[in-house]
């Protein structure tokens, strides 16, 4: 495993072996999946698991789509709900929790935090940026750019950062950022579709985030976790839970 540590948003300085983490930062990983989309484990699972590598919030970010197809009306409200009912319960026994959704824009996938918006895009089956733009207005909601493919730039416009790992895979390592994302915060998430994939990617952040207020104003703020990452062979195979 590694510490990537940066100066200036989106431009490493020094790769090192891991270091003893700061009891002043926290762990948090803005990028999962459950169940309730294709994640083979559990919210609850998924949550014990986050809660035990000390991540100061569990955030899942299902998404309620097939290739570009949104699922039924009647599927996705429902698992809208189980989700929220989930997060009810997980607040109260386990770890503060945190619900995004990921989403399909611009040929990019994004990871959207804030519910009134996400309750638009389930209702319109469809993210647009006047959508985003109405909401970056008031810094109601967060944008952070997952698994940046080619011509990245143009989705990354609303977004206040991007993954520059995903899974342990750097998606920058046979190439530059481009100067757009040069000033946009860099993040390293697991995009975890089990529980013992969750270790694969974390940030550190100065603040304890526990609600989705809390991590909208962060990720608004601009200030520059600290990423570390981690790639195994575990093979893509797991009990669902």
């Amino acid at each position: 495993m590694w510490r990537y540590s940066y100066r200036y948003r989106g431009m490493p300085l020094s790769r090192v072996h891991q270091l003893d983490v700061d009891m002043n930062k926290f762990k948090i990983n803005l990028h999962c999946h459950t169940h309730f989309s294709d994640g083979c484990n559990s919210p609850f699972v998924m949550a014990q698991q986050a809660k035990e590598l000390g991540f100061c919030c569990f955030v899942m970010t299902d998404h309620f789509y097939t290739g570009t197809d949104y699922e039924a009306d009647s599927m996705r409200w429902y698992k809208w709900n189980m989700l929220q009912c989930a997060k009810r319960e997980i607040s109260k026994l386990i770890m503060p929790v945190i619900v995004g959704l990921e989403v399909g824009y611009e040929s990019q996938e994004v990871l959207v935090f804030g519910t009134e918006l996400i309750k638009d895009i389930l209702r319109n089956e469809k993210f647009t940026f006047d959508m985003a733009a109405r909401h970056l207005e008031y810094r109601t909601a967060g944008f952070v750019l997952c698994h940046p493919g080619a011509n990245y730039d143009k989705a990354l416009k609303i977004c206040q950062g991007y993954e520059h790992f995903n899974s342990g895979n750097d998606y920058f390592k046979t190439r530059s950022p481009s100067l757009l994302a040069n000033t946009k915060t860099t993040w390293s998430n697991s995009d975890a579709h089990s529980a013992e994939h969750l270790a694969r990617g974390y940030n550190l952040v100065n603040e304890k985030i526990t609600t989705e207020k809390q991590l909208i104003r962060y990720l608004h703020s601009g200030d520059q976790p600290e990423l570390y990452h981690k790639r195994e062979d575990i093979k893509y195979a797991c009990k669902f839970l």
